[in-house]
């Protein structure tokens, strides 16, 4: 799709004050650029979209950068899961896997060790330490810092190779989300689908919550978003699924079906130095969550059973589904948050970066200081960046 920036901006009114009532009109949230320059303009153009309501509520967005278009929003622990066939529940599998990673990264230079003691839901601090040292977990990570994601876009590997993929840049409100999120939880209970001690609206607890937080130690709607519950009511049924999808994308109501456990913004403090060099901020997946189906080892798609959860499919939901769409004209107006639901104000959005933009957005990497050891800030990188650099 050829980059438009005028059609774009007067297609901007359609995106922010969309009628609730027509369901087929959603807003645009799939952008193509092929030059660094179009890569900003579209990000005004996004930026654009959240100005009404910036005296309202927080529109500080998260950036996230991939090499391949194609990849979806949904956590390393569950494409590790499958592919390799784990046979444990996966909130016993990140257990397991935290039990080593503790018992491994002892004494590490880049781990606090100073928090070993740290117990229930202190423990996301490590988990994200996990996260950022390629250790599978129910996070995904995201970054304050839109150089950051123009250095996972356009990252080159050190024998760099001719890549014919487009990139990618996605683009959340995390706030904005959290309240989505909140609300649609709240619809199902409302209709009496929600009977579910693993599922709770915790965007009302706190509206961009950090697990860390002392207050949240022991509060057990944030317990199933880190290591799970102590007795899991599934974990010794490995073929537990869902029934049919709790997210229906053609509008129909869904008060019979069950609510998902939808992902959480979160933020966990940066004491470590890949997170806080990353401007490193998270996603967390509930760790009860099941499939709707199995997939078919054979030919696995990339979601695995767990469309309903991953970011895209919840926002097409949020904007298209017929029974919330009537829960949401049953809130009353506010100017704020109730109002750019009922206006289906987008929570993402997503920049396909064509290959003929990806020198300039390498470009913009570089002249915001973005290098391998700033964003890998070890002494093993910081000593391959000395040695690589010409001095007089």
């Amino acid at each position: 799709m050829e980059f438009n920036i005028v059609e774009w901006e007067r297609k901007l009114p359609d995106c922010r004050w969309t009628k609730p009532n027509d369901l087929n009109q959603m807003p645009s949230t799939d952008w193509e650029v092929r030059s660094g320059e179009d890569f900003w303009k579209a990000l005004i153009s996004i930026q654009k979209t959240y100005q009404p309501y910036q005296d309202k509520f927080p529109v500080q967005l998260w950036y996230r950068g991939h090499k391949d278009e194609s990849f979806v929003l949904l956590p390393s622990i569950i494409r590790n899961y499958f592919q390799r066939k784990i046979s444990v529940s996966i909130p016993m599998y990140q257990k397991q896997l935290m039990e080593r990673f503790l018992a491994q990264s002892s004494g590490a230079s880049e781990v606090d060790t100073k928090s070993v003691s740290k117990r229930d839901n202190e423990q996301i601090e490590y988990i994200a330490d996990m996260q950022h040292y390629s250790v599978p977990t129910n996070l995904l990570d995201w970054t304050e810092d839109v150089g950051t994601a123009f250095y996972f876009a356009s990252e080159q590997e050190e024998a760099p190779v001719k890549t014919h993929k487009n990139a990618a840049i996605y683009i959340l409100n995390p706030f904005f989300y959290n309240q989505v999120r909140n609300e649609l939880i709240s619809c199902y209970k409302r209709s009496g689908s929600l009977q579910d001690e693993h599922n709770h609206e915790t965007a009302e607890k706190s509206r961009l919550p950090n697990f860390s937080a002392h207050f949240n130690l022991t509060d057990k709607c944030f317990e199933d978003f880190i290591i799970g519950p102590h007795q899991y009511k599934n974990a010794a049924q490995k073929d537990s699924q869902r029934v049919s999808s709790p997210i229906d994308m053609d509008g129909n109501v869904f008060i019979e079906k069950e609510a998902p456990y939808l992902p959480l913004a979160i933020l966990v403090p940066r004491k470590n130095p890949r997170v806080r060099n990353q401007g490193g901020a998270f996603l967390a997946f509930n760790l009860c969550e099941v499939p709707v189906k199995w997939e078919d080892n054979t030919t696995p798609s990339k979601l695995w059973g767990y469309e309903h959860i991953e970011l895209s499919k919840v926002q097409e939901f949020y904007f298209r589904n017929s029974f919330f769409k009537l829960h949401l004209e049953s809130l009353l107006d506010d100017n704020g948050i109730k109002t750019a639901m009922k206006r289906r104000l987008p929570f993402l959005h997503k920049i396909v970066v064509d290959t003929l933009a990806l020198d300039d957005i390498r470009a913009y990497a570089k002249a915001l200081g973005k290098r391998k050891d700033t964003i890998y800030p070890e002494l093993m990188h910081i000593g391959q960046g000395i040695a690589s650099t010409v001095l007089l």
